[in-house]
């Protein structure tokens, strides 16, 4: 594990492969080993860099309510361990990270792979978010890390039944419990939650093919999220993931990163010269 100096914290990253450079962005309430197996199938064709945001995993920090902070982050962290344009690929509110990243920093983006994000999810909240947010808010004061348990069951839920985070190895779910507190935070009201405050048309200007993962048994809401998008930005492609929920690299690893792999390879098709 490797630490870079960054505006008062020391983001922690883990870097594996060679080759092209790709970026991992994670969702809150994550940290590193989240992705898993997918950071030994992506390190055999890339370079990969996965970091802990700021206040996650060891990259300690007091919580961040402000996403422009997380974004700032990745612009520095591509800036001086890349220093050049890098396939960048985020879950959940790691995915909107990326792509506001791509409409402020196109220089720093070849390729966008975006699973699942929650951009503007609050325009398309569910009775389920809601209700979710409604027993986190009850419960986070008498016991963070239940309501942390809460989030997380709800986050990676089947359409069929039951979760991922219950199938996870305890010491997984422990690493997890223990960003009760940033997930919290970042679970408030806050002026650029979800970006809202972002248009939607900052996003058809994005240069960068953009790859929109989707499981096929992920919370309803991820689905609306997605349905808006792709009406709203001509040119995303999305790859659907049969049998994953909202952890897609946890649930079908090989098939996600067979995904990211097919997101990463339209950099050099859009950049290829054309034939005259």
């Amino acid at each position: 594990m490797q630490a870079l100096a960054v505006d008062g914290v020391r983001l922690a990253y883990e870097e594996r492969g060679s080759g092209d450079p790709l970026v991992l962005v994670h969702g809150t309430g994550a940290q590193i080993e989240v992705w898993g197996q997918t950071l030994d199938d992506l390190a055999a064709s890339h370079r990969v860099i996965a970091y802990d945001r700021r206040g996650y995993g060891r990259s300690e920090h007091r919580p961040v309510r402000d996403y422009r902070r997380h974004v700032a982050d990745a612009v520095e962290l591509i800036e001086r361990l890349v220093g050049g344009p890098a396939v960048v690929v985020g879950h959940s509110s790691g995915a909107s990270v990326a792509l506001v990243l791509a409409t402020e920093r196109p220089d720093l983006v070849r390729a966008l792979v975006v699973a699942e994000p929650s951009f503007h999810g609050g325009r398309y909240a569910t009775g389920s978010l809601l209700g979710m947010i409604a027993r986190v808010k009850l419960k986070q004061l008498a016991d963070p890390k239940d309501a942390a348990a809460i989030f997380y069951r709800w986050d990676t839920s089947y359409q069929t039944g039951g979760n991922a985070f219950d199938r996870l190895p305890v010491e997984l779910r422990e690493l997890l419990l223990g960003n009760a507190r940033p997930l919290l935070v970042e679970l408030d009201p806050h002026p650029t939650a979800a970006f809202e405050y972002l248009p939607t048309r900052r996003l058809r200007a994005i240069a960068a093919p953009i790859t929109f993962v989707l499981g096929d048994l992920t919370e309803p809401w991820f689905h609306r999220i997605h349905a808006k998008l792709v009406s709203k930005v001509p040119g995303i492609r999305t790859e659907r993931i049969p049998g994953a929920g909202h952890a897609l690299f946890l649930d079908a690893p090989a098939e996600f990163a067979a995904a990211v792999e097919r997101g990463a390879a339209r950099a050099s098709l859009s950049e290829a010269p054309r034939s005259e």
